[in-house]
């Protein structure tokens, strides 16, 4: 697992492919007290598809026996089960008992993304997930509406038992490297109010999906994120 990941500090991980954050997410449920975490997603995109491979057998068996599988089990199972294009593996880590609901905030609306708002796994538990916007449909993120948006991620029961997880395209329009967030507007927007210190302090698991990984601007967004947030 450690040449996918580059650990900072004490429970931060960075990655390039959003679906493996379930490997670290999995160690900490089921390797301390199998209490599967509140997820509070920063992404671009809602990452809540079905898995295609729900359908298949050989993933149904492997989800009851979640508790006995291993890490490299694990790897596995975003290796070859999720989708390439990393928009499933909400509802998979569901399934596998590593996520209990989940709240999402998106850089922009997408017509057309998944976005249940309960999803019933095969064990008969129900999950919730909530998304809030930062942008309107179809348009860059609004730096004005973090206020509303915090206040809402704020308000919300999911507050304990916390896992907080970044795509980093969440900061850009429509995954254009020439269209991040700079540094400045990032501190005086997501940074000012304090309210991401304070989640990123209480979560037990803190994981970032540098996603474009070419992207110099994103590279040094990452890096400032990890600063502002005392991550190291």
């Amino acid at each position: 697992m450690s040449a996918l990941f580059d650990k900072i500090g004490k429970k931060t991980l960075i990655h390039d492919y959003h679906r493996h954050c379930l490997i670290p997410a999995f160690n900490v449920v089921f390797k301390k007290d199998k209490r599967p975490f509140n997820l509070i997603l920063f992404d671009a995109h809602t990452d809540a598809c079905n898995p295609d491979t729900l359908r298949d057998r050989g993933f149904k068996d492997l989800i009851k026996n979640t508790p006995d599988l291993s890490t490299l089990d694990i790897q596995s199972v975003c290796e070859r089960n999720l989708s390439k294009n990393d928009d499933d593996w909400v509802i998979a880590g569901m399934e596998l008992g590593i996520i209990s609901n989940v709240l999402i905030v998106m850089g922009t609306q997408r017509p057309g993304q998944c976005s249940p708002s309960r999803y019933k796994d095969q064990t008969g538990k129900m999950h919730s997930l909530q998304y809030m916007s930062l942008a309107k449909p179809n348009e860059a993120f609004d730096f004005n509406n973090w206020d509303q948006v915090s206040r809402g991620v704020g308000d919300q029961e999911i507050s304990n038992n916390l896992w907080l997880n970044f795509d980093m395209d969440c900061f850009t329009y429509n995954n254009d490297c020439n269209q991040v967030i700079d540094s400045y507007n990032f501190e005086r927007v997501f940074i000012r109010d304090g309210l991401i210190i304070q989640i990123a302090k209480k979560s037990r698991l803190v994981t970032i999906a540098k996603t474009l990984t070419h992207c110099p601007r994103i590279n040094n967004l990452t890096n400032n994120l990890i600063q502002k947030l005392n991550l190291s």
